[in-house]
């Protein structure tokens, strides 16, 4: 009897394991950002420079040829060697495709390949000379041109993934130093490395940041990109989102949002899937739809099933969803009058650093920012009799209040922000 309920029970695993086995993710939708209705069926690619202070690839949109299309600049992360003899950038050849076909000119910097670094301010330094190398020899060569808007200048983005996800940051917060047009737009990509304030940046920017679930380096970078994140005070929810993908393993092969989503090897099979469809693909080319072209913007802004959708695995089962990190992904007080915590009063105010906040259903979490948008106290209040003192100098200074996360982890929606003045 324990003999055929054994084999009973193995059989019954096998069957499970085959059942599962047979589950494949999501393939590439037939329409979307992330999807293959391509207005440009093919393109065309060129290399130049001759080392690290001044290669790059040029990938332009082609059949038909654009007479103009908006620039995306491409940053790859950290002495990945990840290409060939001819320096062709492989792990990102297939995003750089689909930038291309989607209509856009991308600007690929060398500024690290093999065993040969430059010191991070040299990266951006060669990078942003790079990046005007390009520019002229898009607007001088035979090219398709970078397309301008009223004022003449470059529509202009940037993305990248792990110290490319923070060069793009870095490049846009300080364009004006290197001697860059503005960015209209930016997404990080599990970047990591010691930010800087991003306050400067101009706030029509619009921002996304994305964190990956399982990410390898997650103790080491978590609280960086919650600190690039939380310096975008100046720039509105409506031009920003703060999300991360999940893993998935329901099917075969499994979805796994690791360090290094974003990138694929196109040396093994099905390594561009559905974190690429759904996930960096889709994020990105919507994110540089809506800043250009005013579409798409569903796909990347606010909390709609367009953000958090991955897809369905082939029985139907939809692919674990998008975590929204931030308030931004959420509904804003203005629409949701009956918030509990929609009427919120700093007093006194004017202070001199110690004051009270009124109006509250506890617990809450109170950030507060300095004028250049740097968190400079963070403080949770469990009870109306508990006040915040303030060590700080006199200024004006920016508050947000936030409520816990409706499952219980972590904190979720701001519902009050403004300002007041320390005496």
């Amino acid at each position: 009897m324990r003999t055929s309920i054994f084999f009973s029970v193995l059989i019954m695993a096998f069957a499970s394991s085959r059942i599962l086995s047979q589950i494949t993710p999501p393939a590439q939708l037939a329409t979307g950002p992330g999807g293959l209705n391509y207005p440009y069926t093919t393109y065309d690619s060129s290399r130049y420079g001759t080392d690290i202070t001044n290669m790059y690839w040029l990938f332009e949109p082609a059949s038909p040829s654009p007479d103009s299309v908006p620039v995306i600049v491409v940053f790859h992360g950290t002495l990945q060697n990840y290409m060939d003899s001819t320096l062709v950038p492989l792990n990102e050849m297939y995003l750089l495709h689909h930038f291309a076909k989607k209509g856009y000119i991308v600007i690929y910097p060398l500024y690290q390949y093999g065993g040969n670094t430059l010191l991070y301010q040299q990266q951006l330094t060669v990078s942003a000379g790079v990046i005007n190398l390009a520019l002229t020899e898009l607007d001088n060569g035979a090219h398709v041109k970078p397309k301008r808007d009223l004022n003449g200048k470059v529509m202009i983005g940037a993305t990248g993934y792990s110290r490319g996800g923070m060069m793009s940051l870095e490049i846009a917060n300080n364009y004006q130093s290197l001697g860059l047009p503005a960015f209209d737009a930016v997404a990080d990509f599990v970047g990591g490395g010691n930010y800087d304030s991003y306050a400067g940046l101009p706030s029509t920017t619009k921002i996304i940041i994305v964190r990956a679930k399982d990410d390898a380096y997650n103790i080491a970078s978590l609280q960086e990109i919650e600190q690039a994140w939380d310096s975008l005070y100046n720039i509105p929810c409506s031009n920003k989102n703060y999300l991360e993908i999940n893993s998935d393993s329901l099917g075969s092969p499994p979805l796994t949002a690791n360090h290094y989503f974003f990138v694929a090897d196109p040396n093994i099979s099905n390594s561009v899937d559905a974190l690429d469809y759904f996930g960096s693909w889709k994020f990105c080319i919507a994110l540089f739809n809506c800043t250009f072209y005013g579409t798409n913007c569903s796909y990347v802004f606010g909390a709609g099933s367009n953000v958090t959708s991955m897809g369905n695995w082939s029985n139907g089962t939809p692919v674990t969803q998008v975590t929204l990190l931030d308030s931004c992904s959420t509904t804003g007080i203005e629409e949701n009058g009956n918030d509990v915590n929609s009427e919120i009063d700093i007093y006194p105010n004017p202070n001199n650093g110690e004051f009270a906040v009124y109006g509250l259903q506890f617990p809450v979490q109170i950030q507060i920012y300095n004028s250049l948008g740097q968190k400079v106290h963070k403080q949770t209040i469990n009870s109306r009799q508990e006040s915040i003192n303030l060590l700080e100098s006199k200024g004006i200074y920016f508050y947000r209040v936030i409520t816990p996360s409706p499952s219980g982890e972590g904190w979720g929606e701001v519902v009050s922000s403004g300002k007041f003045i320390m005496e």
